[in-house]
Formats: structure tokens, sequence, C-alpha cells
């Protein structure tokens, strides 16, 4: 989702995710907002919003502090029992930053690839193989840069970056597209990095990804955009066949591989291949006990 999430006009979004499910049991994970200081608030937020307008009973992921192991082993546990897991506004970088570091990337990669996810905003940013610094190049003027982000889908074999407010007028007399940072400094970023497709999702709007048929579906005001090389895609309301929509490769240059030395690296091309899955958590493992071998 772009943005407004608990908006009426994306309630049956929601309600869809849960369908898929005969029993559906929800989880919450406020990391993207753990470190504001109305986060209890915000959480309570959300545990009403699925209360009464999804009569459904959610349970709560909290994992705010990467350093609180309990909070990791128990945000894993609700996580693994929840078919339907939903996170939302606040800061990637915040987020992502305790999620790699307690290790909770993995249970939510798993997920992905597993269940049925449904991120917005911030949280949203965090699904690609890179993600945004929101906060810090628009709020701070840090430099540009990428921060490493879960890799949790590919389209076309290709990796993404998630953008949601990808249509955000905001500023009025400038440019805050892009969720926020402007479509000029998103295309000096996007040069750098290599064959990708960005998935830029409007405000007030959601994808909803289905691969086990193909298919994409679009809901709300605005439209799925997929950029790729100098190819952009949008896609209206409705649903759309992810087989017949043409990812080009991207013209640019993909920085050089380094020279293979030994089972890491080959180990290292099969994760890149693979994608999100068992078969990438296989090959992870498999390439830890090369290195310690």
């Amino acid at each position: 989702m772009g943005s407004g999430e608990l908006a009426p006009g994306l309630v049956r979004v929601h309600r869809a995710a849960l369908e898929d499910h005969d029993q559906p049991t929800v989880a919450i994970l406020d990391t993207p907002f753990g470190f504001q200081e109305n986060a209890d608030e915000l959480t309570a937020k959300l545990v009403d919003f699925f209360r009464t307008s999804l009569q459904v009973n959610p349970q709560v992921a909290t994992l705010r502090h990467a350093t609180d192991d309990g909070a990791a082993a128990r945000a894993r546990g609700t996580l693994a029992e929840s078919s339907v897991l939903f996170s939302g506004p606040g800061s990637p970088s915040y987020a992502l930053r305790i999620w790699h570091e307690s290790g909770l990337d993995v249970t939510l990669r798993q997920h992905c690839a597993h269940g049925t996810v449904t991120f917005a905003s911030a949280a949203a940013c965090t699904l690609g193989r890179w993600a945004i610094p929101v906060y810090e190049i628009y709020k701070v003027g840090a430099e540009l840069s990428w921060l490493d982000g879960l890799d949790a889908f590919r389209l076309g074999g290709l990796p993404t970056v998630v953008v949601p407010h990808f249509d955000n007028r905001e500023g009025g007399t400038h440019d805050t597209s892009h969720c926020y940072i402007g479509a000029s400094r998103f295309e000096r970023m996007r040069f750098e990095l290599p064959d990708h497709v960005v998935v830029g999702i409007d405000e007030h709007t959601a994808a909803s990804f289905r691969f086990e048929i193909g298919t994409v579906e679009v809901t709300g005001r605005g439209a799925l955009h997929l950029v790729s090389g100098d190819e952009h895609q949008r896609l209206e309301p409705g649903t759309h066949d992810l087989a017949s929509i043409d990812l080009a490769a991207s013209t640019q240059t993909a920085p050089a591989d380094p020279p293979l030395t030994g089972d890491r690296d080959l180990l290292s091309i099969i994760v890149a291949a693979t994608g999100s899955g068992p078969a990438e958590e296989a090959a992870l493992e498999l390439a830890q006990r090369a290195e310690h071998a």
C-alpha cells in the first residue's frame, strides 16, 4: 500500500487478504514506528481498526530494539502463528536496522514467501532489494544512498525497489513524489543500481501481488508504476497478468562481478538467482558452512 492503509477505500484489500485463509490469524508488527513517542497509541489504533473494520482480533508482534533478544524471540513466535502479517508507517531505515540486527529479516522473508503480507508506507519500502532512507535524505540532508532491503520479492527475475507515496504532492512548490525525495534525486540514485524494477505505488492505492497465480490487482485512487530501464508502465485499477508485463532489462551497466574464489562465491550466485524462500535459506546455510569449513 502506498498510503491510506486505514482508509475506508482500502478496507476491502485487507478483507481480501483475510479471505485467503479459512481461519485467519493476524499479526501487527510495530517496528517501523517503534521509535516514536506515540508508538503505543499507534499500535492501539491499528488493533482497533482490525477489530472494528475487519472483525478479527490481531496479535501484536512488538520489536522496537534490536538488542532485546526476548522481544525478538516473542515476535518470531507471533509471526510463526499468524497467517496474515501487517506492518505500516514509520521509518524504513529504523525498521530495517532492527530487523537485520535481530535476525527477524529471515523470518520476514519466509513469511513473504509462504504467507500473506500487507505492508504499507515505510514498511512497504523495506520489501525490495534496496530501500530509500527517506528521513535521512528528505529531512536531514544526507548524501544520496541506499539501504539493504529485505529482498522479499522479484519481478521478471530482477530485484526490486519498492516506492510508496509515489505520487505525493505535499511539497506544493517542490517535488515530494517518489516517497518524498522527488523524482530528480530518485533517478540519480536509481542510476547507481544494477538492473532492477521499480515498484511505485501511488497514495491511497494498493497493489496485491498473487504470485501463485501470476497476477497483480491494483485498488484505490491511483496506479501501480513498474519502471525498468527506460520503460515506465502505469497499471490502472483492475487485475493484471504479470506474465504479460514486459520488464525489459536496464541499459545501465551493472558493477563488475568479483572473480570467484570458492564455494561461498558459487553459493552466493545461487542465492541471488533463487530469490527469497526455502532455496535461499538452504543456500545461505551452505554458504555459512563453507565459510567455516
